[in-house]
């Protein structure tokens, strides 16, 4: 099966955990002005939109505008 992409996602429990570990490796490994992630509140903002990519019931990424 081809990989989907989806609008939005963010209430998936799979994509809270990828992003949660997501800004934490940043904060841990990466300085402040290196870190170009927006927190989960940020992403529900109107003027972001956020897509998720999976393949079967597996998150494979994410990203947003």
């Amino acid at each position: 099966m081809a990989m989907e992409i989806r609008l939005g996602s963010l209430d998936h429990p799979e994509g809270n955990h990828l992003l949660r570990e997501h800004l934490l490796s940043l904060a841990r490994f990466s300085p402040t002005e290196s870190r170009h992630a927006l927190d989960p509140g940020s992403l529900r903002l109107p003027q972001i939109t956020f897509w998720s990519a999976w393949k079967d019931a597996q998150l494979m990424g994410y990203g947003a505008i």
